[in-house]
Formats: structure tokens, sequence, C-alpha cells
């Protein structure tokens, strides 16, 4: 299970990846080994709130978790690491800060957030892929919401020729799945962002290209565009989501994680 977790995150499942620890933590809750590997998961994920949960339950086991009781120490004492650096045993690696974020990938401070994706593929003999998120976006307890300062960005992207990432030039749509999307109840708004790849497209010229990314403000309907300007097969990589609130980032998540390396979120859509 160990082996098998650390290969999928390192092909970027993280996702998976935890789920092959959790099965491993079920038959051994205290094995230090495991502990660190899905800390080290979740630092990856900027998911620093259960990473050092996991920090910590090293940290209490003291030498008797060997070299791992060692990183955590100096993890919690060197706090978390800088987006898209992995932990390692190297103490170097931990002296870089971020701004903290809680299980959504939300940033400290902020008035909303990422409540919870979902993602479902849906056969479709006409595609390649068609697959849809559903994004539940919230607002922090006790903050109160001008739906107007509200954007959403959803970026889906392809590897091409198997070895560029690039944004998609597949249809991209959204639709609301809750009624109002106006954030004046405290249950979150839900998003539902569709990608369609069919299985043969038409070319469109270079100027055309807007890379599609389904960019959402809450009362516009908008469609994501196509294109074919470059050369090579695609095949569906992952996504970013980005939550803006009054021009300022509110929260990003990504599946996977690996994208915020090639693609660090802005602070600011006006720095965009």
């Amino acid at each position: 299970m160990l082996r098998e977790g650390v290969e999928l995150r390192d092909r970027g499942d993280t996702t998976t990846a935890l789920k092959r620890f959790d099965e491993a933590l079920d038959s051994e809750p205290n094995n230090a080994e495991v502990l660190a590997e899905t800390a080290k998961t979740y630092d990856l994920m900027q998911l620093y709130d259960r990473a050092n949960e996991m920090w910590r339950k090293l940290q209490e086991m003291g030498p008797s978790a060997g070299a791992a009781y060692e990183l955590a120490d100096r993890r919690l004492k060197l706090g978390v690491p800088t987006p898209g650096t992995a932990v390692s045993g190297d103490a170097s690696s931990l002296t870089g800060a971020a701004p903290q974020r809680d299980i959504g990938g939300n940033r400290e401070g902020s008035v909303m957030g990422i409540s919870e994706v979902k993602t479902a593929e849906t056969p479709d003999p006409d595609a390649e892929k068609n697959l849809t998120l559903q994004i539940g976006i919230k607002k922090q307890p006790g903050a109160t919401i001008d739906h107007m300062k509200v954007k959403i960005l959803v970026e889906f992207y392809d590897m091409v020729g198997d070895k560029d990432i690039k944004l998609t030039n597949a249809d991209v749509n959204y639709e609301w799945l809750t009624p109002k999307h106006d954030w004046t109840e405290t249950n979150p708004e839900v998003l539902s962002v569709r990608y369609v790849r069919a299985k043969t497209a038409g070319a469109s010229p270079e100027s055309s290209v807007s890379e599609a990314a389904a960019t959402v403000r809450p009362g516009h309907k908008t469609r994501g565009k196509s294109s074919m300007a470059d050369s090579g097969e695609r095949k569906y990589l992952g996504y970013i989501i980005r939550v803006y609130y009054d021009d300022e980032l509110q929260a990003v998540q990504a599946e996977p994680s690996r994208l915020l390396q090639h693609f660090p979120p802005s602070k600011s859509t006006l720095a965009q």
C-alpha cells in the first residue's frame, strides 16, 4: 500500500494516494513511515491543517518514530513549505512559508472558500471525455457577500503530445445547481462545470484561441470557447479552481496538485 501510494503521488494522483495511505493506516495506525508520507502528500496539496495533524502525531510518538520524528519536529518548527516544494528529509526544503489553507484550499483570512469538489464522468459515444465538476462555494461564518464581487475561474488542462501541459481547447460550459447563488444563506452554492472533448473537432485560427476557461460571475451565463490551435494529441489532465472576491484570491484547488507548480494562481484578478 505504501509503495503504491508514493508512486501514485509522484504521478500526481494525490487523491488515490491518500486512499492507499488510509488503507495502510487502518491496519497499522501508528506506522511512522505511512504517517510521514501522508503528511508529505497533504503538504503537497497545500492542505496544511491536515498535514500538521500528521506531523504532530509523529512528533508525539517521539524518537521511537525514527527519522520520521526528526522530520516532523523540523517541519513543525520551521512552518509550512513554499507552494510546489515537497517535504523531504532536508531541512532546507522547509524554510519557506505560505498562506495557511484549510481542507478546501482556502486562504487564511478569506471570506469565501471551496467546500467540496465532486467529479463525475458521463459515458458518451460522441466524446473522448465528458466530465463534470460540482463545486461547492461557501462563505465563511459571519461574512456578508456581495455576489457582484464574486468571480470563479475554472480552468481545465490537457496533456499535449504526452509532454506539454496546456489549457484545454475542449468545450467548457457551466450552470448553477443552486437557485439563488447569492450567498445569503449559510449553505454552499453549487456550480456545475462540464468538460467535453468530442471525438472529432474542427480546427480554429490561432487568433481565436481563448484556451478555454469557464469564468463565472453570478448572474451571468457564459461558455468556454473551443479551439484546435496546436498540433499533437490532447488528453485530459486536470483542473484548477480559483475563487476571487472583490478581486482578491479567496481559495484555490487543483487536481492533480502539481498543476499549481506549473500555473501558480494570481493573488488578484488585477494581476492577470
